[in-house]
């Protein structure tokens, strides 16, 4: 193997075990992965490796850790995984009505869609997001 694909593999390992040691500690996470972009790039840049390589091991470490980024807010916002979770564990004290309400609070927090005359409308935000899933989802052929 040469240098910059070891490089890969050494980041992506310690990022992958900040995702799995952060487990509900998102600032865990953050830390081992922005340390691991940090020293890779310093490590790239000593090294006598040519700037496409050194470019493309840094830019797709630091897209691995924006997707795994995605993957854990997913994981833990998801109703339905939250629902399961409580199911699981015998505990049935919250309802899919609460975590769906919470996903509408996120909506407004977010200012993705406003309140209006009793239903939600997507801002000029909202749509921007929604038409940019739409087309990752048609790029990716993903059914909606």
């Amino acid at each position: 193997m040469i240098p910059p694909d070891l490089y890969a593999l050494a980041g992506a390992g310690l990022i992958g075990c900040g995702f799995f040691a952060g487990r509900y500690r998102e600032k865990i996470f953050i830390l081992a992965g922005a340390a691991t972009l940090a020293s890779t790039v310093v490590l790239v840049s000593v090294s006598r490796i040519h700037a496409v390589d050194a470019f493309l091991v840094c830019g797709g470490l630091f897209l691995f850790f924006f997707g795994l980024g995605i993957v854990r807010i997913m994981l833990h916002r998801s109703a339905s995984l939250r629902m399961l979770d409580r199911f699981a564990a015998g505990r049935r004290e919250t309802t899919a009505r609460e975590d769906i309400a919470r996903r509408f609070g996120d909506l407004e927090k977010f200012r993705l869609a406003v309140p209006e005359a009793g239903r939600y409308r997507l801002t000029r935000w909202g749509r921007i997001v929604g038409a940019s899933v739409a087309i990752l989802y048609g790029a990716m052929r993903i059914e909606r």
